[in-house]
């Protein structure tokens, strides 16, 4: 017997940034308070824990959280598509399509993407430890084969993120396969556990999950949680299990604003290079919670005064404050970047014209009129509405970035992932 469901997923795009994993947090207090984080540390004096007492071994068993991808802080993002009209709905640009067909197995794992089977380990290790986390939680999935069908509509090697729109499509692909012979896995396809499964895969993966799509939060795990610390010091594997799989749905995403009520906003992306870049983003984030001597500085900026400013500024519609607030969430990503050991450096010379160029639209009009962000890397994302497109892309398009020569994409934002009834074949 043979079971299938296809998913249909957004990509996204963040506007306060993740960067950081909430497990270098215990490695770091077992040596010393992390800057910036002393009010934390006194709660947590508080209920009782003195962290300096945990040994290595506590502190091994604590770095096992790396893989379920908690961020250090809370960030904002907006799913968004192709703003081209499709008739068929699995070529909607900016998305990705997944059908997984689920038989009874050994947990054997075939995966095709874009028509071809991939048979190189190394290219399909992030799918199968996305299995192997989902087996932890879901002990019987182990006892199923799964055929994975896979396309993105992105474009071709445009160096965009296609990684949250891939694990989205795949967790919510899975879930709604596996509940077709098993009812319990219903209760997975609501936002808030799905969210927190697409996260095993890929941790912006868990902003495309949101069915309402928009806006969206992503809630960071509660640093000063008491379960967190009592993971790192217990010496029972089964109680460690117990609490892992507990918190592990404690970090979750919601809709915060539906795309409907944004409407007017337009997403450019801009195509800067298709390199590989020399530092990807989990060794990256990685070298700057242990080496940025400013890190939880930011960090605490960010969550407590930051987020919630944006957040105001667009749901108010204050579109000018809003994009002053992107760019700055930006320059923080980048400013942290730099200031690692070794520096990281993620932008080049053709990302500082683009920034150059919409701070000089935005003095020429007399407010902010669009804002650029970069993730890690040299591609921008420029937004806008739909009054001052023209504007941003005339400007981009005197730096040679056009949709003629395919070195740009302009989309909007939208709903998250959705089941659709399409099935997708290995060839």
């Amino acid at each position: 017997m043979e079971e299938y469901a296809t998913a249909l997923s957004r990509t996204n795009i963040a506007l306060i940034k993740y960067w950081g994993k909430l497990d270098r947090v215990f490695l770091n207090f077992s040596k010393e308070v992390p800057n910036g984080f002393g009010d934390a540390y006194a709660q947590l004096e508080k209920k009782g824990l003195d962290l300096k007492k945990l040994d290595a071994n506590s502190t091994k068993e604590i770095a096992g959280l790396t893989k379920l991808k908690f961020p250090n802080k809370s960030t904002i993002s907006f799913c968004v598509e192709g703003v081209e009209e499709k008739s068929d709905i699995t070529t909607i640009p900016l998305t990705t399509v997944t059908t997984v067909y689920v038989s009874s197995g050994e947990g054997q794992i075939e995966f095709y993407l874009n028509g071809e089977k991939v048979v190189d380990e190394s290219k399909k290790g992030y799918v199968i430890e996305f299995f192997e986390l989902a087996n932890s939680i879901f002990p019987d999935a182990k006892n199923y084969n799964y055929r994975i069908v896979s396309k993105n509509n992105f474009p071709t090697s445009a160096g965009f993120a296609s990684s949250a729109a891939g694990f989205s499509a795949l967790a919510l692909a899975f879930v709604g396969a596996m509940s077709k012979f098993d009812a319990k896995y219903k209760e997975y396809l609501a936002d808030k556990k799905l969210s927190a499964l697409a996260r095993l895969g890929s941790g912006s993966a868990a902003r495309s999950i949101s069915n309402g799509g928009g806006a969206v939060l992503w809630k960071r795990l509660d640093p000063t949680d008491s379960r967190l610390y009592k993971y790192a010091s217990t010496e029972d594997p089964g109680e460690r299990e117990k609490i892992r799989n507990e918190i592990i749905f404690d970090s979750y995403t919601q809709s915060i604003i539906p795309p409907e009520q944004l409407n007017e906003l337009r997403v450019v992306y801009v195509k800067v290079s298709k390199k590989e870049k020399k530092v990807k983003s989990r060794a990256g984030m990685k070298q700057s919670v242990e080496t940025d001597p400013l890190y939880w500085d930011w960090i605490n900026y960010e969550e407590s005064a930051l987020l919630p400013h944006l957040y105001q500024n667009l749901i108010q519609k204050n579109y000018s404050d809003f994009y002053a607030d992107v760019m700055k969430a930006s320059n923080g990503l980048h400013s942290t970047a730099l200031r690692t050991t070794p520096p990281i450096i993620y932008l080049n010379d053709e990302s500082r014209a683009i920034i150059d160029a919409i701070l000089e639209l935005n003095e020429k009009q007399g407010e902010n009129i669009a804002a650029y962000t970069f993730d890690a890397g040299p591609n921008a994302v420029i937004f806008t509405t739909d009054k001052y497109l023209d504007s941003v892309l005339d400007s981009l398009e005197q730096l040679g970035y056009s949709r003629e020569n395919e070195k740009l994409t302009v989309a909007k934002v939208s709903k998250g992932a959705e089941l659709i009834d399409a099935k997708l074949e290995k060839a």
